[in-house]
């Protein structure tokens, strides 16, 4: 009988930060085998955050290639391929989005992600992460 995935669900951590701190957002996956390649956009308030960069994960630190960039204010690519598929790990983090709180940010906002593509594509992005200087809910 064929065998059926699990379906991949992709959703950005909830966060806490305080003004003027740095704060990684990891972007967590379930049923993370077999992915060699992905991309993806997070939407996030540019009135709380500033972007400063991404990093890889233990699971895709090996990636040949993994960046981001902010394509309009507000709104980042990330995208990472690998020559290997990541091999273990039911559930774990892709790559963290490292921002800079800003000294002015009050309460908390939705952190999205959307546009998903490469071997995460179907995954049901979520959008739970409601990030802030008061923490997430």
């Amino acid at each position: 009988p064929p065998h059926e995935s699990q379906q991949k669900q992709l959703y950005p951590a909830p966060i806490q930060s305080e003004p003027g701190q740095n704060a990684g957002i990891p972007i967590l996956i379930n049923n993370m085998e077999g992915i060699s390649s992905f991309s993806l956009e997070m939407i996030y308030p540019t009135e709380l955050m500033e972007f400063v960069k991404v990093v890889g994960s233990p699971l895709t630190k090996r990636f040949s290639h993994l960046r981001g960039e902010e394509i309009v204010p507000g709104v980042i690519r990330i995208e990472g391929f690998s020559d290997e598929e990541i091999q273990l790990g039911p559930r774990g983090s892709l790559c963290v989005a490292v921002f800079k709180t800003r000294e002015s940010a009050v309460g908390s906002a939705m952190i999205e992600l959307m546009n998903v593509n490469g071997d995460i594509l179907g995954a049901e992005a979520g959008s739970e992460a409601r990030c802030g200087s008061r923490g997430c809910r």
